[in-house]
């Protein structure tokens, strides 16, 4: 009887532990990528002085990489004087990543934009 109660305990506290410890994986990721996205976009900034945009889209790949994430795009429009950077980035997750249909709420993804001026 008590071990019996003693295992149901020991199944909830894991089974909740893993929901928030993956709750919390995905929060953070969507924070930490919303602000690594705008930081990448003005160390950016500072690359589009070249016009060639080869070079702007090497430099964020290498951002994007450094911040362990996928560059999705990078433009940069000179009459507005603007920056823009959409990367995405997978959370590291115990288990939701791994259900299928739910999978894609563990991937981030943010747009950055800093200023050229």
């Amino acid at each position: 009887m008590v071990l019996s109660w003693l295992a149901r305990m020991v199944v909830a506290v894991v089974v909740v532990g893993t929901l928030l410890y993956d709750t919390a994986a995905v929060g953070v990721n969507y924070f930490a990528l919303d602000a690594d996205a705008n930081k990448m976009a003005l160390e950016l900034s500072n690359v589009t002085g070249s016009e060639n945009p080869w070079t702007l889209e090497r430099a964020a790949r290498r951002l994007a990489r450094d911040a362990e994430a996928h560059l999705v795009s990078v433009h940069s429009e000179p009459d507005r004087e603007v920056v823009l950077l959409k990367v995405k980035r997978q959370a590291s997750t115990l288990v939701l990543d791994r259900i299928g249909p739910v999978a894609e709420w563990a991937t981030a993804t943010a747009t950055g934009r800093a200023s050229t001026e």
